[in-house]
């Protein structure tokens, strides 16, 4: 047997499961494509996303890490376009495919603790707000 096909499967149902309610990699990209490039791109609990990287608390989910600067929407369209397709090395190891599919969180690189799914996008005020959820897992 396989065993990294079997960590495939395992992951990909975990994936399908999670896109039911977080806001996917396809879904920001879609979002992003119809909105004004220049319009900044904010948390709703506080700075901009950027730096995608595997997120600990499930290494086949992209998270976003969050910084202090101005990001707009071309800036992180690109960023989120970059990501499909990309393999990306897990905290651990082991190496994950982003997708259309792919479940998204506001997390810095390794951590985990924090659990903010990244839930939907919203325009308000001119502005492109990442809605979040704190999610126990």
């Amino acid at each position: 047997m396989d065993i990294q096909a079997f960590i495939n499967a395992i992951s990909e149902a975990g994936d399908r499961e999670r896109s039911n309610y977080h806001l996917t990699l396809g879904k920001l990209i879609q979002g992003l494509e119809v909105a004004e490039p220049n319009a900044k791109v904010v948390f709703d609990v506080g700075g901009s996303p950027c730096e995608p990287n595997s997120y600990r608390g499930y290494y086949s989910d992209l998270a976003f890490a969050t910084t202090e600067d101005d990001v707009s929407v071309a800036e992180l369209l690109e960023m989120a376009k970059e990501s499909l397709g990309k393999e990306f090395t897990g905290y651990k190891g082991g190496e994950y495919v982003m997708t259309e599919t792919t479940p998204l969180w506001k997390s810095e690189y390794g951590t985990s603790g924090n659990n903010e799914a990244i839930m939907g996008l919203i325009v308000v005020d001119g502005k492109v707000i990442l809605t979040t959820k704190v999610i126990d897992i």
